[in-house]
C-alpha cells in the first residue's frame, strides 16, 4: 500500500468514526431521555440533579467542538472526489486534535453516568 492509499483510506476511517459518533451520541440521548422520562425515578428527580446537568452540558460542548472536524472532513470528501486531492498534515493534525478533545471530555459523560445512577453527588 502506497501513501496515497494509506492517506484515503486514513481519510475514510475518520470520515465514517465522525458519522458512527454522530449516531452514537444521538442513540445515548435518546436512551438518556427515555430514562428521565419513563424510568422509575421519574422527571422531577433527574432534572433536579447537577449530574445530569453535566452530562447535557458536556453533550453540548462535544456537539459544539465536533462541528468543525465534521465541516472539515466533509470539505476533505468534496476535494478527494472532485480532484483526488487529499488534505495537508497541517489540516489532518488540526482535525485530530479537535477529535482527541472530544474524546478526552467524552470519558466524563459515562462517569458522571455511573456516578448518577449510583447516588454519588446527587440531591
Amino acid at each position: 500500500m502506497n501513501s496515497i492509499e494509506f492517506a484515503e483510506s486514513q481519510y475514510r476511517y475518520f470520515s465514517a468514526n465522525d458519522l458512527f459518533n454522530l449516531l452514537a451520541a444521538v442513540a445515548v440521548l435518546g436512551t438518556g431521555f427515555a430514562r428521565t422520562w419513563w424510568g422509575i425515578k421519574g422527571t422531577a428527580w433527574y432534572w433536579h440533579q447537577p449530574l445530569l446537568h453535566l452530562k447535557l452540558t458536556l453533550f453540548v460542548v462535544i456537539g459544539l467542538l465536533s462541528i468543525k472536524p465534521t465541516l472539515t472532513f466533509l470539505r476533505w470528501r468534496k476535494h478527494l472526489n472532485a480532484a483526488g486531492q487529499l488534505p495537508v498534515e497541517a489540516e489532518i493534525r488540526q482535525a485530530r486534535r479537535w477529535v482527541m478533545i472530544e474524546a478526552h471530555l467524552l470519558v466524563f459523560v459515562p462517569l458522571a453516568a455511573t456516578m448518577l445512577a449510583r447516588g454519588i453527588a446527587t440531591r
